[in-house]
């Protein structure tokens, strides 16, 4: 379980250990541990992103991360597949796709252009009888 605990108006410290006020970085300045503490954050993030972060079952979800064959996507698609989740990544770039799946066993991937309207629908036709446990879109 995520515990968040309200460290300013606008910030929530997402994490295993509670922050304090003067952990909120400001104008880029990255967090700093102080003396005698054991963790510092996770990150921070803005209060209602940290309670959904907090509802959300982290594993053992079916999810769909768009644009995971690279970057970002890439990176959340992988971290969710390290906590136990059936993870499907889509993208354009079929290569992509290929090298990010071929180094997480166990995730798939589909070719999917979020920009063409006839890929999207073509994709959604198909996804309930290819992806019937789906319950978690994650649209890069």
């Amino acid at each position: 379980m995520v515990d968040y605990t309200l460290s300013s108006p606008s910030y929530v410290f997402v994490g295993e250990q509670p922050a304090f006020d003067s952990q909120i970085p400001r104008r880029g300045r990255p967090l700093q541990k102080k003396a005698g503490e054991q963790k510092s954050p996770a990150f921070v993030a803005k209060p209602a992103i940290a309670r959904t972060l907090a509802a959300m079952k982290m594993s053992g979800n079916t999810m769909l991360i768009t644009g995971g064959g690279s970057g970002i996507g890439r990176g959340l698609a992988e971290a969710f597949h390290r906590l136990g989740n059936d993870v499907i990544i889509t993208g354009r770039n079929q290569k992509a796709l290929d090298e990010t799946t071929a180094a997480n066993p166990g995730m798939r991937s589909a070719l999917l252009d979020v920009t063409d309207p006839h890929s999207i629908q073509s994709f959604a036709a198909r996804a309930p009888e290819d992806y019937p446990s789906l319950n978690v879109l994650l649209n890069n």
